[in-house]
């Protein structure tokens, strides 16, 4: 056997129990195979998690930098380097748009190790593995050209027009490209892959970032004998010509910030990897070890997708006159005057009803109205940077929780079928719903308010709907997680009473009970009750009286639970599983009291102190109570966001029923036989792909870089 057979066997043994490919002299091992990639395949779905996140705010991010450099209103952007930056655009939102989600979806495949993983997965890498070599070498060309223009716009202003030219700049941006693509296409050409990863690695990822870091240290020199000879000339400058000659520094300085952080940024995402990919390259440890590769995918890869994401931000959001373009693009053109618009907000703020916990509709009113007129614009920052945080927590609570509730509903283990378990189906829906209207609603007309668009105005009875519904979801969380304890203390106190206490049929009566009393409160100002009665019942009665009911009920709990474990060791004994299920459950009931005093404490602080002090709170802070609360709620959508992962996602159980789910239509056309033939099958494949495609080839283009031997 040659040593790449064995390298095969040795590899496939790790990834299944078919021995029959390797000698017979290699010990078998006792005991049901381990497979040492499975840490690997957990860390690749943490890693897919958050390739989805950061892709998402990449393709948004570059998306709205390409639009406002095509359709710039101001025309602040039509210099040579721009296109520079363009072109940097373009690399980031081709790879957030294609390469990342690939790779995300090959992840997420081999940790619920699908069938079609093989078959699926190798076309994708294969297309992925091009597209993050030639994104990254242009990244880094692009950044090293960039640099040099800056250079010469210092050294030699008055000849930076006639070298640096918008024609140029283009033809060099098509140049890097091209050869991008060219040099990611040498493995195919048939040039030996052991040479294309060293050039790769030490031109690429070593070479030309320090080159750049010499040209901004010959660019900061140079920039600081302009600014002394400058100082020198300024005594014999007119007005004028000092006007003018600190309005081009002020230009210069704002380009040298750009570049030096556009270049930390390049340095410490990128070396990272380049020193792992040394150690792999000249090392004598296998460089496809689950070790290598989880870190190869944890410390490298991850900080090279953030590069992607953190570049427009950096030489574009943080420029004011950015923003500004922006805004005119969404509004279509239309200005309108800031002293309007702040009347406008302002006395919609003054005419909104005081929901429970909405930051919108807070009463604004007071006698130094002019004041509050004043820090509209910062609590339209903070309205922006809200809409930001729920675009990003609302899907991610709408998936979650959707497969929460498929788990629950389809769960073929059925391992959920108890009655508590309808307790948090309620929860999950409640979760589901508020990700679903009041989330989505509060985004947009925050976004309109920030970018000061016309429809802003239409967003009142919106608003108002969305005020009358904030309300719902928070006391019916606070009301389900109190009998969920409740459940658990019949539990503990009395587990033989329980089955004839507590059926599934009484735990479903209970929450639509509880969702049918919400509903109904919700209502009470539709039916001419006082809003100020409303406000004050659900205050004192669904926050302060059910979470405090609540965590006595725990304290008692977790005191019977300690006395009936300590009562004795036949009791552990004959019941030791359900002693253990009762620990389980009590630990989850902990968790989900500490999340909810973490997230609804600070909103009922708030509301408490402008229930009691609203007039001269408010006519005294003015418009920041409202940023405050925005802080309040966010929190408060976060905990709908935790509510699965804590208990759901962090049990094995339910991943598992999960990975049945998925499976479940497959299984029913099969029997049991076939099924597990189909299972070895299964693994079979898992293990050439990890073997022959993953480690090859797969796992080391994490750093954007192919070793692959095909």
């Amino acid at each position: 056997m040659d040593s790449k057979s064995a390298t095969n066997c040795s590899t496939s043994m790790n990834f299944t129990s078919n021995f029959s490919l390797c000698p017979t002299v290699q010990p078998v091992p006792l005991g049901p195979m381990v497979n040492p990639f499975d840490e690997f395949f957990k860390f690749a779905f943490g890693s897919a998690i958050y390739i989805i996140i950061v892709s998402f705010i990449t393709v948004f991010a570059n998306g709205l930098l390409l639009v406002v450099f095509f359709f710039d209103p101001f025309k602040i952007f039509r210099t040579a380097t721009t296109y520079f930056l363009i072109g940097l655009a373009f690399v980031d939102i081709l790879t957030a748009a294609s390469q990342e989600p690939m790779y995300a979806t090959c992840f997420i495949m081999m940790y619920l190790r699908h069938p079609d993983t093989l078959a699926t997965c190798t076309p994708l890498l294969n297309v992925g593995q091009v597209i993050a070599v030639a994104a990254m070498n242009a990244s880094f060309l692009i950044v090293l050209a960039f640099t040099i223009t800056q250079y010469i716009v210092v050294v030699s202003p008055l000849k930076y027009g006639r070298r640096v030219t918008k024609s140029r700049v283009v033809i060099c941006v098509l140049g890097i490209y091209a050869y991008s693509i060219l040099f990611s296409l040498f493995p195919v050409m048939g040039i030996a892959e052991e040479i294309v990863q060293k050039i790769d690695n030490i031109f690429h990822s070593i070479t030309l970032v320090y080159v750049t870091i010499i040209f901004y240290i010959l660019l900061y020199i140079a920039f600081r004998k302009k600014m002394a000879a400058s100082e020198s000339l300024r005594e014999d400058k007119t007005t004028n010509d000092r006007g003018r000659e600190n309005k081009q520094t002020g230009v210069e300085r704002k380009f040298i910030i750009v570049n030096f952080l556009l270049i930390a940024i390049l340095f410490l995402t990128s070396q990272p990897s380049a020193i792992l990919w040394i150690y792999r390259l000249y090392s004598n440890e296998d460089p496809n070890s689950p070790r290598v590769l989880i870190v190869n995918l944890m410390v490298a890869d991850n900080l090279l997708y953030l590069k992607f994401l953190l570049d427009p931000f950096v030489y574009a959001w943080r420029i004011p006159k950015y923003r500004q373009a922006l805004k005119n693009v969404l509004r279509c053109g239309r200005e309108e005057p800031e002293t309007t618009f702040s009347d406008r907000v302002m006395a919609q703020l003054q005419r909104s009803q005081k929901p429970s916990n909405s930051s919108v509709y807070t009463e604004a009113a007071g006698p130094d109205l002019q004041e509050g007129m004043m820090h509209v614009k910062e609590f339209s920052k903070s309205a922006f940077g809200s809409s930001i945080f729920i675009i990003i927590v609302s899907p991610m609570t709408i998936v979650a929780n959707s497969l929460l509730l498929v788990t629950f509903l389809v769960d073929p283990l059925k391992i959920f079928r108890n009655p508590t378990s309808y307790f948090l189906i309620g929860l999950a829906i409640v979760d589901l719903l508020t990700a679903l209207i009041q989330e989505p609603i509060y985004a947009t007309c925050f976004m309109l308010m920030y970018f000061q668009h016309p429809s802003w105005t239409k967003c009142k009875s919106w608003m108002k709907f969305a005020a009358y519904f904030s309300a719902f979801p928070i006391s019916i969380s606070a009301s389900i997680v109190f009998s969920f304890t409740l459940t658990q203390y019949i539990v503990v106190a009395s587990p033989l009473r329980y089955g004839r206490m507590i059926t599934k049929k009484k735990a479903l009566l209970s929450v639509v009970a509880i969702y049918l009393y919400h509903t109904l409160f919700c209502c009470l100002p539709l039916m001419g009750v006082p809003q100020e009665t409303k406000h004050a019942i659900d205050l004192f009665f669904h926050r302060y009286t059910v979470v405090l009911v609540t965590i006595v009920v725990y304290i008692i709990l977790h005191y019977t639970m300690k006395k009936k474990m300590t009562a004795g060791r036949s009791l552990q004994s004959e019941e030791g599983r359900h002693v253990q299920v009762q620990r389980s459950f009590v630990r989850l009931n902990v968790v989900l009291l500490i999340i909810m005093i973490m997230f609804f404490v600070p909103s009922v602080l708030l509301m408490t102190i402008r229930f009691f002090l609203d007039d001269i709170f408010t006519a005294r802070y003015g418009i920041r109570v409202l940023v405050v609360n925005l802080m309040t709620d966010n929190l408060l959508y976060l905990k709908f966001l935790f509510d699965p992962i804590v208990y759901a996602w962090r049990m094995s159980k339910y991943r598992k029923s999960l990975k049945s789910t998925v499976y479940r239509n497959k299984d029913k056309e099969s029997s049991r036989s076939e099924n597990e033939t189909k299972l070895t099958d299964t693994r079979g494949q898992v293990g050439e792909l990890a073997s022959a495609e993953l480690n090859k080839s797969t796992i080391t283009l994490l750093s954007f870089k192919n070793v692959s031997t095909d």
